[in-house]
């Protein structure tokens, strides 16, 4: 592996941390503001149990999809990266109609 890899590898897994901080940023400024108070403190409450949920829903695939792809030649590469985000997509759509579905 090349040093020119490895450090540009480094850099972008540092912008990528640095947007996903900001973004979580906004998110919690928005629900928030939208939430209110009493909203923030139910929200605190669930937010543990949420977290466990979204734990098991990605069922490994954040740190799947990377070692997959690398360990694939440039072929194959495409192939995976095509497939585990069809996966990804699949997998929390079903996740969240489960779980966002209204109680009638």
């Amino acid at each position: 592996m090349k040093k020119q890899n490895v450090v540009q590898g480094t850099f972008i897994l540092v912008i990528a941390g640095l947007i996903t901080k900001v973004l979580g940023m906004i998110n919690r400024v928005m629900v928030t503001r939208l939430l209110g108070e009493d909203g923030i403190g139910i929200y605190m409450l669930i937010g543990p149990t949420l977290m466990l949920l979204t734990t098991f829903a990605s069922i490994g695939l954040p740190i799947a999809i990377p070692t997959l792809i690398s360990r694939a030649n440039e072929r194959q590469k495409r192939f995976y990266l095509y497939h585990s985000l069809l996966l990804w997509f699949r997998v929390y759509s079903l996740v969240s109609y489960c779980f966002l579905l209204p109680n009638h």
